[in-house]
């Protein structure tokens, strides 16, 4: 979903941590210009990006260098489906 104008940017970065493990820690978070900045500089170090603001707004809640528990995913997933159903239907308004 676009950002509305005004609207500022949310940027999590997140890092893929290898071994038996393989978590998910958020790296970095910023808002506004700041996130701006955070999401050129990964670009030009050829970081994938991916826009969601809904995910952004619920990662922004984890506290940095702390690892998203495996157990969030489905929870996380569950919500985001929700959110994208609420978010489309009152898109179609």
């Amino acid at each position: 979903m676009e950002r509305k104008p005004g609207e500022a940017r949310l940027a999590v970065a997140l890092r893929a941590e290898a071994g038996p493990a393989r978590s998910l820690r958020v790296l970095a978070q910023a808002g506004g210009g700041l996130a701006d900045r955070l999401c050129q500089l990964a670009a030009a170090r050829g970081v994938t990006l991916s826009e969601d603001r809904d995910l952004a707004a619920l990662l922004s809640s984890v506290e940095l260098d702390e690892e998203i528990p495996a157990e969030a995913f489905a929870t996380l997933g569950a919500l985001l489906t929700c959110l994208y159903h609420a978010n489309h239907r009152a898109a179609a308004r």
